[in-house]
């Protein structure tokens, strides 16, 4: 099964947002790292990441509140465990064409696939849309549209006949 989650973090200092872009693209646990419309110019991409999603809350005066929404995905270690079910490459597929639809949504995003126990992935997108400046909403509905796009893609990037359940956790639930 797999497990959409949605993490409540306020993320509401610029320390924060640095410390979970450093967090999820830390080299020793991503295998996989994208971040469409972002310029990562340097090996410390965090600086690259965090100046440009800051520079998008200045430019439109949106520097307070929630700095970023953030969600995980993760699998069973059992759709991962031979080639009937999804590869990683395939899981790269899938994620890097959710955070370019996020980001022609409007959406600076980032996310990294990390290789650890079980493969899971973490994005993390701006709460402020770069093309009209209007905060994500971050309501069940909203997270609802991009779990919608995530699966529609990972049945059609992996298998079209393979079906997979999604199990949603919102905020803190466990």
């Amino acid at each position: 099964m797999a497990i959409f989650k949605i993490v409540n973090e306020n993320y509401t200092g610029y320390k924060d947002m640095r410390n979970v872009i450093r967090y999820i693209g830390q080299p020793e646990k991503a295998c996989f790292k994208y971040a469409p419309g972002l310029f990562m110019t340097s090996e410390d991409y965090t600086d690259d990441i965090y100046t440009q999603m800051y520079g998008i809350k200045k430019t439109y005066g949106k520097d307070g509140g929630k700095q970023l929404a953030h969600f995980i995905v993760s699998f069973s270690s059992f759709e991962f465990d031979d080639e009937s079910h999804i590869t990683p490459a395939q899981l790269d597929d899938v994620c890097s064409l959710t955070a370019y639809c996020l980001f022609l949504d409007g959406y600076q995003c980032f996310y990294a696939i990390h290789n650890t126990s079980h493969l899971h992935v973490h994005f993390l997108f701006n709460t402020v849309n770069w093309d009209n400046g209007m905060k994500f909403p971050g309501k069940r509905r909203d997270y609802k549209q991009i779990i919608d796009l995530f699966r529609e893609l990972l049945y059609t990037v992996c298998k079209p006949d393979w079906y997979i359940p999604f199990k949603v956790y919102y905020g803190s639930q466990e």
